[in-house]
């Protein structure tokens, strides 16, 4: 007999079948409308209306999302919903394959909870709950249509706002550090990593066909909530198991993005492969494995290019400069030679997915190298150290490559000869290589600036604008202290007379940090003198760049940063003054976070407003005095600011609270700017009058 009975509309609406014995309160039914008994629904009760007001604001901010269960009704003064029904989730369905069947289906789930997983981030959620049986088989009315969703909004929350986990959540698919926050009760800031630990958990429970931790093996917890790497075993693909090694990072800002995690092989090929099944059994075939090595070659072609145009002699004479020359020509002599064999090809294929992230590594370590032996890490027990172990996975990776190398000329030979024989013994020394099968457990906390650029992002200094193309910015209109000290009531400096430009540039600069955020990246020296202008004469406006990347660094709880060892002839490190208080107050070491980068940027559109030569922020304190003069509430005045953009003085004024936890998040101030910016002159003007 139900214990729960429906009541007013949805009474008159709706007939319960019987319960789903489902969700963690068993307070899930199948129901269906009372003027249509084929067609079922699910219905969801809450005991809590802190429950039901969450999912019920996810779902409807995920209305139409694909791959996301979808909410029919909702009837708030009963707090339930009705969602789309369900045949069953994926624990249920996994437990009934063997493992030829599961490796047969995991492409169509990956694609599907990937693109779930999509539609979250698109709406800045975090489910926080992504488990097995929180992604259900869903089927249509026609009988045809089939896909992979998912379901259970009710502890999700929006990407930067604080949640404290319910004791009622099982914990085995939660990423350790909200098993940590759990365990200490405190509230923890909602982050879209913490969701792609949980879908390495998942794969992890797509390739094996068991959890790999079921909650109440004690063992099982330590491993995850440890700061080792998870030991993963018996997992015969290299390639799944580096993926899930990334995606089960401890370290956040280390961990696989789902960005990345699509760019993978490993996810190319599984949705290739499903692809194939697909189009086999429509008597189709589509080149899916041509697409692949394509891929392949120009991801690898595309570190190749970053190598050699560099023409540094990073490290000995045997440098990825060399090695990088010779993977060139053989990448071009590949794109000639013809594959008789499939097996062979998938080999082959196989084999490079393994090596492309070897390459991007050893560009990384380099650089690193490169700078901890100029002198950035000041502490000479450090300095050794870090260099000590650079040096052996520098060394390490050398031999890959060369290795590397030595193979592709031997593969090259063989399939020039067409002996299938050749080319399989080379292939398996290829595979086999000893070399070749190297993988990083880097735990420095030295992070400096990426090698690679982000491409193509409008408010970020590119890898392509690095060199001649930067020093044309510079050259040509300046960064923004120095258009602030020329005559900036002359005629060529009359855009920024403009408070509508103003605010235009401003909203430019944090899209860039934004973007920054997102990446989990810190920047860390944010003022006029590192903000690149260039006038775009077709919209008549300065376009706002975001440069010297030198002290950025990645976004990590448990890792502080160093302070650049840099002098001005004064004497006083004059980039302090755009310090929050957190950072002058440990004057050695400091934990790197958004809300410090929040500080700088308020400071910044502090100059902005004003626009005057000189203007350094409380330029009459003395640095030494500085986080007193901030600790009594003494903050910098702004200027008046028309009625249209008062809004921008609260903005900035919550942007420079003396308590990180108290300032505006880049979300924030991003969406509100962008606001400001799209009032019209007609509109201002109207206002005027």
């Amino acid at each position: 007999m139900l214990s729960f009975e429906l009541d007013g509309e949805a009474k008159e609406r709706y007939t319960i079948v019987r319960s789903y014995n489902y969700g963690n309160e068993l307070n899930v039914y199948k129901v269906h409308k009372k003027n249509d008994p084929e067609t079922h629904y699910m219905l969801k009760s809450y005991k809590t209306r802190e429950d039901f007001e969450r999912e019920s604001q996810m779902l409807r901010e995920l209305h139409g999302a694909k791959n996301i269960v979808q909410m029919i009704d909702v009837y708030p003064l009963q707090s339930i919903i009705v969602c789309e029904s369900a045949l069953y989730d994926l624990e249920i369905f996994l437990h009934h394959q063997n493992n030829i069947q599961r490796q047969e289906e995991k492409g169509n789930i990956i694609k599907d909870v990937v693109s779930g997983l999509s539609e979250l981030q698109k709406h800045n959620i975090v489910h926080f709950e992504l488990t097995p049986k929180n992604i259900m088989y869903f089927q249509e009315k026609d009988g045809y249509t089939e896909s992979w969703k998912l379901i259970d909004f009710d502890t999700a929350c929006f990407v930067g706002s604080y949640f404290l986990h319910y004791a009622k959540i099982k914990m085995n698919y939660s990423a350790p550090e909200v098993i940590r926050a759990y365990e200490k009760g405190i509230k923890i800031k909602a982050d879209f990593a913490m969701d792609m630990f949980s879908f390495g958990l998942i794969l992890y429970f797509l390739e094996i066909g068991h959890h790999y931790w079921d909650g109440e093996n004690e063992e099982k917890k330590e491993e995850i909530i440890s700061t080792k790497y998870l030991p993963l075993r018996n997992i015969g693909d290299p390639t799944a198991c580096y993926v899930m090694k990334r995606l089960l990072d401890k370290r956040i800002p280390h961990r696989m993005t789902l960005e990345g995690f699509i760019q993978t092989l490993y996810y190319i090929s599984e949705s290739s492969k499903q692809k194939k099944l697909t189009n086999t059994s429509n008597n189709k075939f589509e080149p899916d494995d041509e697409i692949i090595e394509e891929g392949l070659r120009a991801k690898l072609t595309q570190v190749i290019e970053n190598a050699v145009a560099s023409r540094r002699k990073h490290f000995r004479v045997d440098d990825i400069w060399k090695i990088a020359q010779k993977l060139r020509g053989h990448s071009n002599d590949f794109k000639l030679q013809i594959w008789n064999n499939e097996d062979q090809k998938d080999q082959f294929i196989s084999i490079l997915k393994n090596q492309v992230h070897l390459y991007n590594r050893f560009l990384w370590i380099i650089v690193r190298y490169c700078a901890v032996k100029d002198r950035v890490v000041n502490r000479l027990t450090k300095k050794i150290s870090t260099l000590y172990r650079d040096i052996i996975e520098i060394n390490s990776t050398i031999k890959a490559g060369k290795s590397f190398n030595s193979h592709l000329s031997k593969l090259i030979m063989a399939l020039k000869s067409r002996d299938n024989k050749k080319i399989q013994c080379e292939l398996n020394k290829f595979a086999d290589d000893p070399y070749l099968n190297l993988y990083s457990n880097d735990d420095t906390d030295i992070t400096l600036s990426r090698w690679h650029y982000p491409k193509n992002k409008a408010y970020i200094v590119t890898s392509t604008e690095v060199g001649p193309r930067e020093e044309i910015f510079v050259k040509k209109n300046g960064d923004l202290f120095e258009y602030f000290q020329s005559n900036y009531n002359s005629p060529e400096h009359f855009h920024l007379s403009n408070w509508k430009n103003k605010i235009k540039l401003a909203w430019g600069i944090s899209v860039g940090v934004k973007y920054l955020h997102d990446q989990k990246i810190v920047h860390l020296d944010l003022r006029s003198e590192n903000i690149l202008l260039k006038y775009d004469e077709k919209e008549e406006t300065l376009i706002p760049k975001i440069s010297n990347f030198l002290w950025s660094r990645e976004i990590y709880s448990g890792k502080n940063s160093v302070y650049p060892k840099i002098k001005l002839s004064s004497g006083e490190k004059v980039w302090k003054r755009w310090y929050d208080p957190d950072r002058l107050r440990n004057k050695k070491r400091f934990e790197s976070s958004t809300p410090s980068d929040i500080y700088s940027l308020g400071l910044l559109f502090w100059e902005i407003t004003w626009r005057k030569p000189n203007n350094l922020p409380f330029k009459d304190v003395p640095i030494k005095n500085l986080y007193n003069h901030l600790l009594n509430n003494h903050y910098e005045e702004l200027p008046e600011l028309p009625e249209d953009y008062r809004d921008w003085g609260i903005i900035i004024k919550n942007m420079w609270k003396f308590k990180a936890e108290d300032r505006y998040d880049i979300v924030t101030i991003e969406s509100n700017m962008k606001k400001l910016s799209k009032v019209t002159d007609s509109e201002i003007q109207q206002n005027s009058n």
